[in-house]
């Protein structure tokens, strides 16, 4: 993953996991172009059996088809975007818990739609209803399957013999179920427990 090192300005925000140019050419592609254009800002080359990085890039084609289903702008996708990476990175490199990353996600939104306020910079050209509905994907995806989340990151073994052993029951169900989220056409995903968020504004 990343490090997060954006430059927050007060007129021109800069984002450290896209550049508006990289998020400019994305948009110019069809889900399997965007899906390419991934692998390859990620470093990946092996997604087809490789559970991290299969997961991955759809985490990240899936955020990316629905923000532009929503028509963002481009600040506002890399800012979205920005957002996405922050908080999986959370969970896999910081080990953050499912409670943690819910407060890294409303600090990041603090202050949006409030004039005296600018948010986190990065996002501040969205609003209220974004916001509401950043807050209802991520609750329908990273944090509805947050467990799932969790062991694929810290299961410790090449993620290739998970389809070559039979015996590792519990690790191969794990990765059926997150590979089954895969798909030519971003979706929401369907499966995993029911999960609750409530944030007021």
């Amino acid at each position: 993953m990343l490090e997060d090192s954006t430059n927050e300005k007060d007129d021109s925000p800069t984002f450290a996991f896209l550049s508006l140019t990289q998020i400019d050419s994305l948009l110019e592609q069809d889900v399997n172009g965007i899906q390419s254009k991934f692998e390859e800002i990620l470093n990946f080359n092996d997604c087809q059996t490789n559970l991290k990085e299969a997961v991955m890039v759809d985490y990240f084609v899936s955020g990316f088809w629905w923000g532009k289903e929503r028509k963002f702008t481009s600040q506002q996708l890399a800012g979205f975007m920005e957002l996405l990476h922050e908080l999986l990175d959370n969970l896999a490199t910081k080990h953050m818990t499912l409670e943690e990353n819910l407060i890294e996600l409303s600090r990041a939104l603090t202050g949006i739609g409030k004039s005296h306020l600018n948010g986190k910079g990065r996002l501040r050209s969205l609003t209220v209803e974004q916001a509401k509905d950043i807050i209802d994907h991520f609750k329908i995806g990273l944090f509805q399957h947050y467990k799932l989340y969790e062991y694929m990151f810290s299961f410790q073994r090449d993620e290739k013999v998970i389809s070559a052993q039979g015996q590792l029951r519990s690790s191969h169900k794990v990765s059926r179920m997150l590979l089954s989220w895969k798909t030519s056409t971003p979706r929401t995903y369907e499966i995993g427990p029911e999960f609750s968020i409530h944030c007021s504004w």
